[in-house]
């Protein structure tokens, strides 16, 4: 494990990535500017749908969104990285690019802790839900299973989208599809497919949990473990091949997307 995570190279890239001196918009972006989009979501649902289905809406878009803070990070670091010319000294240099995304996932996982805390501390006031501490409690379990699984994702993304010239592009069309077939807005069918993707069983567990009171989810959290540490093994395997491939060619494939 030490030799997987080096603190200094944790510090190192925290600073190379973090603007330490923006905390009062990172705090703005972590908490008003999605709860007004959460505000909005719940007044057009209010329509069509009683109170139950949009407290279960904003459970799901929460921790979708704790998820997709993870996966936009990794990519937008990417991004930067690719512009100043950096990603391909990083790729080719002694330590190896896996540990260093470990090192910035860290971070990345850490504040999306914070947000989605913070998301929830904020929907318990504003919408005086009446949810029991323990409930809270034991919910954080499907959360972490939530953020782990993202992370997985976001290791999986981060040697795919390498050669790419339109990072954001890519982004933007899997973070819709996680949003569809996870659940965080509509609850999907459940279909063996569906039951199987990132995400949607440890937002399930949550919602047994918040809204029913319903804490038989360990099979729920089983199959999200199942899908992380796939996940997780498939992006190790991608990034031993980008690596190798960018120290054989000397940089990365002509941009193919």
């Amino acid at each position: 494990m030490a030799n997987i995570m080096s603190f200094k190279r944790i510090i190192i890239s925290y600073k190379a990535l973090t603007n330490t001196e923006g905390i009062k918009y990172k705090l703005f972006d972590m908490t008003l500017s999605p709860v007004a989009e959460y505000i909005l979501y719940s007044v057009i649902i209010s329509s069509v749908a009683n109170e139950s289905y949009i407290i279960a809406m904003l459970i799901g878009m929460i921790m979708f969104k704790g998820g997709d803070r993870i996966v936009t990070n990794m990519s937008n670091s990417l991004r930067t990285e690719k512009r100043y010319k950096v990603l391909e000294l990083l790729v080719a240099s002694p330590t190896s690019f896996f540990k260093i995304c470990i090192d910035r996932l860290l971070f990345c996982l850490v504040e999306s802790m914070l947000f989605v805390a913070l998301n929830f501390f904020v929907l318990l006031i504003i919408f005086q839900l009446n949810i029991k501490i323990g409930a809270l409690l034991i919910s954080l379990t499907a959360i972490t299973f939530t953020l782990l699984s993202a992370s997985s994702l976001a290791l999986l993304y981060t040697p795919l989208i390498l050669p790419m010239k339109n990072v954001n592009l890519f982004s933007n069309i899997t973070s819709s599809i996680l949003m569809v077939f996870s659940g965080a807005i509509v609850s999907v069918p459940d279909h063996t497919l569906f039951r199987y993707f990132p995400l949607r069983n440890s937002i399930t567990a949550a919602r047994e949990i918040l809204l029913k009171n319903n804490y038989n989810i360990l099979n729920l959290l089983i199959q999200e473990a199942l899908i992380t540490m796939i996940i997780f093994l498939f992006s190790y395997i991608f990034f031993l091949v980008s690596e190798k491939m960018v120290r054989r060619n000397g940089g990365f494939v002509d941009n193919y997307f």
